[in-house]
């Protein structure tokens, strides 16, 4: 159960790693292995829902409202425009570093998923630079985790 629990929060956006790692080693008295594999597993399962129904929902809103086709339009296009010229070069690392960053809303699956998403970027390379930069963030966590409470 507290498995379960920690694959949960670790889908929670700004939570996702950074909150999931520590609470299963020191609340739920996890080992090491299993908080990092709930964590990153949660953490990848949200950011195939986001890349996947990410669109679906913005199509429909914007079909549907007016409201959302100005916004999304004015967001994607005026993100895109500013940035790019520099996700064309550094996609990947980008991603990857993006996923990795262990700093609540400045990083992280959530924030990766968005970028890969407003960039048209393929869902398996997509995926496979956030999931390499998850597992870097999670290990950051273990190892931060491990250093504060001595487990």
């Amino acid at each position: 159960m507290n498995q379960l629990i920690v694959l949960l929060i670790s889908m929670l956006p700004v939570i996702e790693l950074k909150g999931a790692i520590p609470l299963a080693i020191t609340k739920y008295g996890l080992p090491w292995w299993q908080a990092y594999i709930f964590g990153v597993l949660g953490s990848m399962i949200s950011a195939i829902l986001i890349i996947l129904l990410l669109g679906l929902v913005s199509n429909w809103l914007s079909t549907n409202i007016n409201f959302f086709k100005k916004f999304f339009t004015w967001l994607f296009e005026r993100t895109r425009s500013k940035h790019a010229k520099k996700m064309e070069k550094y996609q990947e690392l980008a991603l990857f570093i993006i996923s990795a960053i262990p700093v609540p809303v400045l990083g992280g699956v959530w924030t990766a998923a968005l970028v890969a998403f407003i960039f048209n970027v393929k869902i398996s390379k997509a995926l496979f630079y956030i999931l390499l930069g998850t597992l870097v963030a999670g290990a950051i966590f273990v190892l931060g985790t491990k250093e504060l409470t001595n487990f």
